[in-house]
């Protein structure tokens, strides 16, 4: 038996909600990310401005250890919608069932956004060119799309934020022209710390483009293959812990590489069609 729910109500239910969720773990961890850029520039600014020294060095600490926090919460609900994210693939891909016991705790731990969640329903964005009767093929090919998006704009991502690094380096070193020794050494300290951490989001998302771009080529060569449903769920999971380990993708990125990236991908959409 494939299924236990009916597909225009588990279609409903996965795309409003999983949109809703993916938006407010994205909201969370992109103002982590950004509170992470103004702590390394609040002891700088503190000191151009004239405010006591104490003030820039106040900030960056509430703003270094608010950013932790809003990461934090951003984790705890993306682990929610990358569930929601598996479930509807594989519903969608090989018709594989939906937990109703997964959906209804889901909508009632996030029953403040549930209105949301309708509101993205009516959106009728489909997330995947592919489709057709569930069947390993139409998973493949829906995971394949999607490893392809994802490792090109993971690849964007890192530019900009080794970009973003090296001129928040270049900021922080306002700092030295403080003749406070207390300043200087707060500062460093906290500069180190965010600079390295933004270093390390970088790497991510280079672990992340590369391990998508390994999976859209397994994807690409399992296309054209007999594939079973087994060995098409097996190619998932892996493609689903490469995924799930990596970094988010802003929505801002993707709207602005939306348009390029559809246009790159439409001689790949033609394979196995």
């Amino acid at each position: 038996m494939k299924s236990t729910m009916h597909e225009p109500e588990s279609a409903s239910i996965l795309d409003g909600l999983r949109k809703t969720l993916f938006s407010a773990a994205k909201k969370c961890w992109v103002g982590g990310v950004i509170m992470g850029y103004l702590v390394v520039l609040a002891v700088p600014a503190s000191f151009f401005l004239e405010f006591p020294r104490w003030i820039g060095a106040i900030v960056a600490a509430l703003l270094s250890v608010s950013g932790i926090l809003l990461r934090a919460w951003s984790d705890s609900i993306r682990g929610d919608a990358d569930e929601l994210h598996r479930a509807n693939e594989l519903f969608r891909g090989v018709g594989y069932p939906i937990e109703p016991a997964m959906i209804a705790d889901l909508r009632y731990r996030y029953s403040h956004l549930m209105k949301s969640a309708k509101e993205h329903d009516t959106e009728q964005v489909e997330y995947y060119e592919s489709s057709g009767d569930p069947s390993p093929h139409l998973l493949i090919s829906m995971l394949r799309e999607s490893a392809w998006w994802t490792a090109h704009l993971a690849k964007k991502a890192q530019i900009i934020i080794y970009m973003g690094t090296a001129v928040g380096l270049l900021i922080s070193l306002a700092i030295f022209l403080s003749d406070s020794t207390a300043v200087q050494f707060y500062g460093i300290a906290i500069c180190a710390v965010v600079l390295t951490d933004l270093f390390y989001l970088g790497y991510r998302y280079s672990k992340l483009h590369l391990g998508c771009d390994a999976a859209f080529r397994k994807f690409d060569s399992l296309l054209g293959a007999s594939v079973s449903e087994g060995e098409a769920i097996v190619a998932a999971t892996s493609y689903h812990m490469v995924r799930g380990t990596g970094p988010f993708v802003p929505d801002l990125l993707w709207k602005r590489q939306r348009e390029k990236l559809q246009d790159a991908w439409v001689p790949l959409s033609q394979k196995g069609s």
